[in-house]
């Protein structure tokens, strides 16, 4: 990809986002497995190709740029992991018939239709031992993330309203 190419994937992905995001610092709508795969894997392309480019770089001011999007990036993922994380313990995916995580592996969340559980024991103990085999990562990562998701992010008083994190 040249730099033509990523600035012209910059302009449309940028407009993309105008039409699906209504104003600055407000969440996103609902939005489909589908949409979200796709926009997740033009933002994941985007960053690869900036990585890519910049890779040869010989200005250092341009060097330090990335360095200051690499990390804003990786702040970033490490709250997407805790919501992720928050979400999965929250709506019990570790719940999920077999059939249903199967197909999450090959094709985007098909969120017209109800998610299908499992009938009777489930194929996963806990949302940890789901998250380890889904990312694979140890369990005992995600076993601290889901705690640490459920200080930051999912407190909730004894009426169940939101909480901020401690």
């Amino acid at each position: 990809m040249n730099t033509t190419a990523l600035a012209q994937g910059l302009t449309s992905l940028h407009h993309v986002l105008a039409q699906v995001r209504p104003a600055p610092g407000a969440a996103l709508p609902e939005l489909s497995g589908t949409q979200l795969r796709d926009l997740a894997t033009s933002l994941l392309d985007t960053f690869a190709a900036l990585r890519e480019t910049l890779s040869d770089t010989t200005d250092p001011r341009l060097a330090l740029e990335l360095a200051t999007t690499a990390q804003q990036l990786g702040f970033e993922a490490t709250r997407m992991d805790l919501v992720a994380a928050e979400r999965t313990a929250a709506t019990a995916a570790h719940t999920l018939a077999h059939t249903e995580l199967e197909h999450l592996r090959e094709h985007p969340a098909d969120t017209t239709s109800t998610p299908v559980r499992a009938c009777g024991r489930a194929c996963y103990r806990n949302p940890e031992e789901l998250l380890a085999s889904w990312t694979r990562t140890p369990y005992w990562h995600t076993h601290r993330l889901i705690l640490d998701s459920m200080d930051l992010v999912g407190r909730k008083d004894f009426t169940g309203a939101r909480v901020a994190p401690r």
